[in-house]
C-alpha cells in the first residue's frame, strides 16, 4: 500500500497495536464489569493456590496453570484477585495481538501487509467481544502463534535459537491449555516436507525439535517431582470429562446417533455401529466443525477467505506453508475431537484454527488493494475498508444489547441488606462471588429449576432470571414460603429477584 504515510512505514506498528489493545481491553472491561461464569472457577482456584499452594490447586481443579499465574500476579499487584486476573488477561491479549501481526509479517514483510494485519486483529469482533471474559485461552492462543512464528523462522534459517524459541513458546502455551501437547507433537513433522532441503537435514531439524520437546518435558517432570505431584494424574483429572467418552468412543458415537432422526439408519443396535452410520456421523461432525469455524470468523471474513482460496489468491511462501498447515491441522483435529466427544459448539475451542485462517486475510486484502490500484479504484477500496473497519470495531467494542446493570443493582442489594451470617442461595456465580456470602461461589448451580428443587433451609434466595424463564417464575409463585423482597430488571424483563425463604 504505497498510500501509507511515510511515518507509518518507519515505525513498528506492532507496539502501537499493543497499546490500542490494552486500551480496548480497559474499555470493554469497564463497560462489562461482570465476567463470564467460568471466571469464578479460575478465581476460586487462584484463591486456593494463594492459601494452600500448587498441589491443592491441581488436585481440586486440574491443569489450572492460569489460576496459578493469577495468584502470582496478585502477589505483586495491589487490589484483589479479580483485578489481577484482568491485568493478566490484558497482557495476554497484548501478546496475542503482537504475535498475530508478527506471524503475518513472517509470511510477507511489507508495510501494507503489516498495516492490514493491525487493523484485522484489532477490529476482529469475536475476539473483542471476549475481552471482559476471564479465560486462559488468550494466553494459549498468543503463545501458540508465537511458537508458529519460531517454527517458520526455524524452517527458513535452521538457527537453533528458533528451535529453542518454539519449545519455550509451546511449553508456555501448554501451561494455559493442554491441547498444546497435540500441536507440539504434530507440528515438527512439517520440517520433513521441505523439499528444497536435503532429506538428512530435514530429519536432523525435526529430530532436534523432538529432542528439545522431550528435554522440556523432563524438566517439567523434575520441577513437579519435589512437590510430589504426578503430572499423569493431573492430566487425567484435567480431562476427566473427555477420557471416559474417548476410551469408549464407539458407544459415544452410538449414543449420539440414537438421539437423531437418522438413528435407524446409523445403528443396527446399541452394541453395533454400521459403516454407513459412522460415515453419516463423521460428515455431521465435520459439518459442525466447519460451522463452528464460520461462527468464530463471522460470515464476512469467512466469505472473503473462501473467495480467496477459490480464486487462488491466498498462498503462503514455501518457508511458511507447511508449518501453517500442520498448526491448522492440529487445531482442527482438537476441535473435531471436542465436537465429536462433547457434541456442542463453542467459539472458544474453534478460535485457534480461526486465528490461523484469519492470519491469511491481510495477504488477501493486500492483493485486493493492489488490484484496485491497477484498475484505478484505490480510493473506493480505501473508503470501503475504512467503513468496514469502523463498523466491526464499534460493533465489537460497544454493547448495543439489553443492559446488564440490573445484575449489579442486585449485587449491591445483597451487600447492603444481607448480614454476613445469613444464608444466601443463588443461581448466579457473579452474585455469589460479589455478595461475599457464598464461600464456594464457583460451585453454584446455574439451573434455576434445580436450585428451586434443592432449597431446604430458610434464608435469602437471589435469582438471575431471563425473561424467557416462565416456568421458574410460575414455580416460585406457587410456593407459599417464598416472598419477593426486591426486583431489578432491564427493558426486556431480564431480572435479578430477591426472595425471602420462610421456615
Amino acid at each position: 500500500m504505497t498510500a501509507l504515510p511515510p511515518f507509518l512505514q518507519r515505525i513498528d506498528l506492532r507496539w502501537g497495536a499493543v497499546l490500542l489493545s490494552c486500551l480496548f481491553s480497559l474499555l470493554v472491561i469497564t463497560l462489562n464489569p461482570i465476567p463470564n461464569d467460568d471466571a469464578f472457577g479460575y478465581l476460586r482456584a487462584a484463591e486456593l493456590f494463594v492459601s494452600d499452594g500448587l498441589q491443592a490447586t491441581l488436585t481440586s481443579y486440574g491443569w489450572y496453570g492460569y489460576s496459578v499465574l493469577i495468584g502470582l500476579v496478585d502477589a505483586v499487584l495491589p487490589g484483589d484477585l479479580m483485578t489481577s486476573a484482568h491485568v493478566l488477561n490484558i497482557l495476554a491479549f497484548a501478546v496475542l495481538v503482537y504475535a498475530f501481526i508478527t506471524l503475518v509479517m513472517s509470511y510477507q514483510h511489507s508495510p501494507p501487509v503489516t498495516f492490514f494485519a493491525v487493523v484485522v486483529i484489532l477490529c476482529f469482533p469475536t475476539l473483542n467481544e471476549m475481552r471482559f471474559n476471564l479465560i486462559r485461552d488468550f494466553g494459549y492462543w498468543g503463545l501458540c502463534l508465537s511458537a508458529l512464528v519460531q517454527l517458520i523462522r526455524y524452517c527458513r534459517t535452521s538457527h537453533s535459537r528458533h528451535a529453542v524459541g518454539w519449545v519455550l513458546a509451546m511449553t508456555a502455551a501448554i501451561v494455559f491449555r493442554l491441547e498444546g501437547l497435540l500441536i507440539m507433537l504434530v507440528s515438527p513433522v512439517a520440517l520433513l516436507l521441505q523439499r528444497e532441503v536435503a532429506l538428512n537435514e530435514r530429519l536432523v531439524r525435526a529430530g532436534t525439535l523432538y529432542v528439545l520437546a522431550a528435554a522440556g518435558g523432563i524438566v517439567l517432570l523434575l520441577l513437579f517431582l519435589p512437590a510430589d505431584i504426578s503430572l499423569i494424574d493431573v492430566f487425567r483429572f484435567a480431562y476427566r470429562w473427555y477420557l471416559p467418552l474417548l476410551s469408549n468412543y464407539p458407544e459415544t458415537l452410538t449414543n449420539a446417533a440414537a438421539g437423531t432422526p437418522l438413528a435407524l439408519d446409523v445403528t443396527t443396535d446399541l452394541d453395533g455401529f454400521t459403516g454407513k452410520g459412522f460415515f453419516i456421523l463423521g460428515l455431521g461432525f465435520v459439518y459442525a466443525t466447519v460451522l463452528n469455524l464460520v461462527m468464530s470468523l463471522g460470515p464476512v471474513v469467512s466469505l472473503l477467505l473462501a473467495v480467496g482460496f477459490l480464486t487462488r489468491k491466498l498462498s503462503l511462501p514455501d518457508h511458511a506453508r507447511w508449518p501453517w498447515w500442520f498448526f491448522l491441522g492440529s487445531a482442527l483435529l482438537a476441535l473435531l475431537l471436542f465436537v465429536s466427544i462433547l457434541q456442542f459448539l463453542t467459539t472458544r475451542y474453534a478460535m485457534m484454527a480461526a486465528l490461523l485462517l484469519l492470519s491469511l486475510l491481510p495477504l488477501y486484502l493486500d492483493s485486493l488493494y493492489r488490484q484496485a490500484q491497477d484498475s484505478g479504484h484505490a480510493k473506493r477500496f480505501q473508503r470501503l475498508f475504512a467503513a468496514c473497519a469502523t463498523y466491526f470495531l464499534l460493533d465489537s467494542l460497544v454493547s448495543f444489547g439489553y443492559s446488564k446493570d440490573y445484575i449489579e443493582e442486585g449485587i449491591d442489594w445483597t451487600r447492603s441488606n444481607i448480614a454476613a451470617d445469613e444464608r444466601l442461595t443463588t443461581n448466579s456465580p457473579a452474585i455469589a462471588y460479589y455478595s461475599g456470602l457464598v464461600p464456594e461461589y464457583d460451585q453454584v448451580d446455574t439451573d434455576v429449576m434445580r436450585v428451586l428443587d434443592n432449597i431446604t433451609r430458610e434464608g435469602f434466595l437471589v435469582l438471575d432470571l431471563a425473561s424467557r424463564e416462565v416456568a421458574a417464575i410460575e414455580t416460585i409463585a406457587s410456593r407459599n414460603r417464598i416472598t419477593e423482597l426486591a426486583r431489578f430488571a432491564n427493558n426486556r424483563n431480564d431480572a435479578v429477584i430477591v426472595y425471602r425463604l420462610s421456615p
